[in-house]
């Protein structure tokens, strides 16, 4: 399988662009067609984040913002970064790229919680690029050989990568004055709480708040979109969380979980299709299907 997958990227990365965005769309779509588990749940999310808005374009749309999401995984973070939208590029480096250095000048690490929207793995590509050896990614527990392909692709993009389990070395790392990357939007160990978000309950996790407690980190919530013209959108809520460095208590970590999960609410509700969420998040689904198994 690791042969395999460093033969596609070497084949992948001297493929025009457009011509592999159109070949992997078309294995999106073939998933929306024939993956009936997986088309179910992201529906199930999408309506959740759409509301009347909700259409199944969007289920579709998000299946080849998926798809084209693996073929950016093959290619070089030089070409990928070509690609990021002048407008939100200038917004990052005018009012969050200073905030952040100020931040770490003072040794004081911050951390940014972004979602599985658009491309996350360009969106720490970006940000390694600005901040050169400072920037550390979480990678969640996979089989062995996809947890291997995942790191070294993100140590290709410039990311510092930390297992999920290894907490003493997300403190050190921000601790230290370094940027701690984490996915805010969902719990595959359902450890956390359960949360009211986009209007019913879900599985949240209370890791993110919790470093930032413990580490006295602020907290940055953004992401980085797709547009219909296959450019990477820089979008950030303007709000920074923990600023007051609040003490670790319990109601402080509800809190700052709770502001978490409203910044991550705007995100999404900004374009649902966006959002390729195909794990069960919201405790409804997963009691259902969990029920209908036993």
């Amino acid at each position: 399988m690791r042969i395999l997958l460093k033969i596609a990227e070497i084949i992948i990365q001297n493929i025009p662009r457009k011509a592999g965005y159109f070949v992997f769309s078309l294995f999106g779509f073939f998933s929306y067609s024939f993956n009936r588990g997986r088309r179910e749940t992201l529906r199930y999310n999408l309506k959740r984040a759409a509301g009347a808005d909700f259409n199944e374009n969007m289920v579709k749309r998000g299946f080849g913002i998926y798809a084209r999401y693996y073929f950016d995984l093959f290619r070089k973070r030089e070409e990928l970064l070509k690609h990021v939208e002048p407008k939100g590029d200038a917004y990052f480096r005018a009012a969050t790229v200073p905030a952040i250095n100020e931040f770490l000048v003072q040794k004081r690490g911050c951390i940014i919680i972004s979602m599985h929207c658009g491309n996350w793995d360009v969106a720490g590509g970006y940000a390694a690029s600005l901040f050169p050896g400072r920037v550390n990614v979480v990678v969640e527990k996979l089989s062995p050989v996809m947890y291997g392909w995942f790191s070294r692709t993100r140590g290709r993009f410039g990311m510092k990568v930390i297992d999920a389990s290894d907490i003493k070395s997300m403190i050190r790392v921000i601790k230290s004055g370094e940027v701690l990357i984490l996915l805010g939007d969902r719990d595959l160990d359902r450890l956390g709480y359960k949360m009211d978000f986009l209007g019913e309950k879900a599985f949240i996790p209370s890791g993110p708040a919790k470093l930032a407690l413990m580490a006295g980190a602020p907290v940055f919530t953004g992401i980085c979109a797709r547009n219909k013209n296959d450019e990477y959108e820089i979008k950030l809520v303007p709000e920074v969380l923990n600023l007051e460095n609040a003490p670790r208590t319990e109601a402080n970590l509800l809190a700052l979980t709770q502001k978490i999960v409203a910044s991550m609410e705007k995100m999404v509700r900004a374009d649902p299709s966006q959002w390729c969420m195909l794990q069960q998040i919201f405790v409804n689904q997963h009691d259902k299907d969990k029920n209908q198994l036993s």
